[in-house]
């Protein structure tokens, strides 16, 4: 998965937004817009969003849905300065349109 983001602190608190790009293992692809709930410190133990798939190719052509996320990222010490170890939870609700063979 390709995560893009940006976000905007003011006074050691703020939250992100971005894209996600995730690529099956046959190469379909899958993107989808996030954003965080609610502002937070930068050190927070857990952040929490929502998503909406936005586009896909191959067999995700056409999705639509959205979905929440909770992020634990931070509770994990990274492998190396300036690394970040992430580790989230999803879930989600989409539809794939019907396909006629």
């Amino acid at each position: 998965m390709a995560l893009l983001g940006n976000g905007r602190l003011s006074q050691g608190m703020g939250k992100s937004h971005g894209h996600c790009l995730g690529i099956a293992p046959a190469g379909d692809q899958i993107l989808f817009d996030w954003s965080e709930n609610e502002n937070h410190t930068l050190d927070a133990k857990e952040i929490g969003g929502s998503y909406t798939y936005t586009t896909g190719t191959g067999k995700f052509d056409g999705i639509t849905g959205t979905g929440t996320y909770v992020d634990r990222g931070n509770q994990f010490k990274s492998l190396s300065d300036g690394s970040y170890v992430a580790h989230a939870t999803y879930q989600s609700s989409y539809k794939l349109p019907v396909r006629s063979n």
